[in-house]
C-alpha cells in the first residue's frame, strides 16, 4: 500500500514539474542546469525530480548542484552524504565557501538580514553557474512559497509581488528557474521522507525566526476558517489579469458613469 502511495505521489510530483517546464519554456535541450542545494527538503527533491527527468529522457540536458557555505562559525557543512548522492547519480556537485554570515550578521549588523542573504547566496550561486558553465539555476520554491512570499511582500512591503516562474538576471546573464510552483509542500515533504535524501541542517541562528514563519503560521490559522485559502490566493496570482486594481489618479469609465 505505501509503495503505491509513494509511486502515485512521485508521478503527481514530476507531472507537476513537467507541466511548469512546458508553460513556461523552463529548459531547453541541450543545456546545463545547476540546482541551488541548500540542504532542505525543497532543493533536494528538487535535484531529484530533475535527475528523475533526465533519466527518463524526457528532457535532455546536464544536471549540477551547487551548495553554499555561509561561513557561520563551527564545524564544516556535513555534504558527505549529499556529495554521495550527485556521484551516486551521476551529478557534478560543488561546494562553495563564502563568508556571507560574517557579512550580514557581523559587518553589517542586520536586524532583518534574510533579504541581504537571500540576494548574496543567489549572487555566489549565479557565480558558480558561471564558472561551470551552467547557463540555469533551479531553485527549489514551490506552490506554498509563492503564496507566503505574495503575502509577505503585501504586508511588509506594500506591493503586490511574488516569486517568478523564470527571470534573467542580466548582472549575470543566468536564468533562474522554479519548477515546483505546481509541487505542493506536503508532497515534497513525503518524498524527501520516503527517500530520505540527505538533509543538511541550517545552521543560521535565525532560522525558522523569520517574518516568512510568521507568515506561514498565520495562513495556517487562516486556513482552518477557510480551507481552500491558499489555493484561492495561488489561483489569483497566476491569474493576473482577472486583477482590479487602480492608480490613484485613475478613474474608470464605470465609476465615473456611477458619478
Amino acid at each position: 500500500m505505501e509503495s503505491l502511495r509513494i509511486k502515485r505521489t512521485i508521478k503527481h510530483l514530476l507531472g507537476g514539474v513537467r507541466k511548469a517546464i512546458e508553460d513556461f519554456s523552463m529548459i531547453q535541450n541541450g543545456e546545463h542546469i545547476a540546482v541551488g542545494v541548500s540542504g532542505g527538503k525543497d532543493s533536494l527533491t528538487l535535484l531529484y525530480a530533475l535527475n528523475e527527468l533526465k533519466k527518463y529522457g524526457i528532457y535532455d540536458f546536464k544536471l549540477s548542484a551547487i551548495t553554499i557555505d555561509l561561513g557561520f562559525p563551527g564545524p564544516p557543512l556535513p555534504t558527505s552524504a549529499l556529495n554521495e548522492f550527485c556521484l551516486d547519480n551521476g551529478i557534478d556537485f560543488y561546494l562553495e565557501k563564502t563568508s556571507i554570515a560574517s557579512i550580514v550578521f557581523l559587518a553589517r549588523e542586520e536586524k532583518n538580514p534574510c533579504s541581504l542573504c537571500s540576494n548574496m547566496r543567489r549572487g555566489a550561486l549565479a557565480n558558480k553557474c558561471k564558472e561551470i558553465g551552467a547557463t540555469s539555476l533551479a531553485l527549489g520554491h514551490h506552490k506554498e512559497d509563492l503564496v507566503d512570499t505574495f503575502l509577505m511582500s503585501l504586508f511588509y512591503e506594500n506591493r503586490l509581488n511574488t516569486y517568478q516562474p523564470v527571470t534573467y538576471m542580466d548582472r549575470s546573464e543566468i536564468t533562474v528557474i522554479r519548477p515546483f510552483i505546481y509541487v505542493e509542500e506536503a508532497d515534497i515533504c513525503y518524498i524527501r521522507e520516503y527517500l530520505q535524501l540527505p538533509l543538511i541542517e541550517s545552521p543560521c541562528p535565525i532560522n525558522k525566526k523569520t517574518k516568512r514563519e510568521e507568515v506561514k503560521l498565520l495562513l495556517t490559522d487562516i486556513s482552518k476558517t477557510i480551507p481552500k485559502a491558499r489555493n484561492s490566493i495561488f489561483s489569483a496570482i497566476m491569474n493576473p489579469e482577472s486583477a482590479f486594481l487602480f492608480h490613484s489618479k485613475y478613474k474608470s469609465s464605470e465609476n465615473n458613469e456611477h458619478e
